[in-house]
């Protein structure tokens, strides 16, 4: 944070922490009413041409966050998740001299990581009330 506030100044870091902190709060708990957890969470910001702070890149996708069930959840377990920690084991345990094979995942891996991203979003978003 030390060197975050060397480049930012201490007033923008303290701004962004803040955000982020409510961010999750409100989000986490949205989530683990719905029986997931939020193990962590990436947020992006920058600054527009006024030097006002923007959120960059989407939050609280699988590509941005990881999920886990909270009824499975046991300290010191890496749970399965719902995000694309799925595919990422698979690129890490596939790797061919060091190099990620992007080009060589089998399309049941990519279909079982489209599966995991839709589990994830039928327990979190009420279709029902977002189609009223």
């Amino acid at each position: 944070m030390e060197q975050v506030a060397a480049r930012l100044g201490a007033e923008m870091t303290e701004q962004i922490t803040q955000i982020c902190l409510r961010l999750y709060k409100t989000c986490s708990e949205y989530a683990l009413s719905k029986g997931l957890i939020i193990a962590d969470a990436k947020f992006e910001f920058g600054q527009n041409r006024e030097g006002n702070l923007i959120l960059a890149d989407e939050i609280f996708t699988p590509d941005s966050s990881r999920y886990w069930d909270a009824d499975r959840y046991q300290p010191g377990i890496s749970p399965d998740s719902y995000d694309k920690q799925f595919l990422r084991d698979w690129l890490l345990d596939h790797k061919v001299n060091g190099e990620f094979q992007f080009d060589k995942v089998p399309k049941d891996i990519l279909r079982q990581t489209q599966k995991l991203y839709h589990e994830c979003l039928d327990r979190i978003v009420d279709r029902d009330a977002v189609l009223a």
